[in-house]
């Protein structure tokens, strides 16, 4: 969706997570299947979702919240 993805994407390939430490994921697309590849790759009782945007009130980033805040 843009570069506003490019920065946590660069630091978390240049920062690998260290042994026991919590993994993190970009979701960067709003194609059906990438959502759902998302959704399916994490526990939503035991996930943190940052859903962020620069303005703050895109279409994405609603659906975005309220599709994970639903799962």
């Amino acid at each position: 969706m843009g570069g506003s993805s490019l920065a946590p994407d660069v630091l978390a390939e240049s920062f690998p997570a260290s042994e026991g430490a919590l993994p993190g994921r970009i979701l960067d697309s709003t194609d059906p299947a990438a959502v759902a590849a998302a959704t399916a790759a994490s526990d939503p009782a035991r996930t943190l979702y940052l859903i962020s945007s620069k303005s703050g009130t895109t279409t994405e980033t609603l659906a975005f919240l309220a599709h994970f805040w639903h799962a």
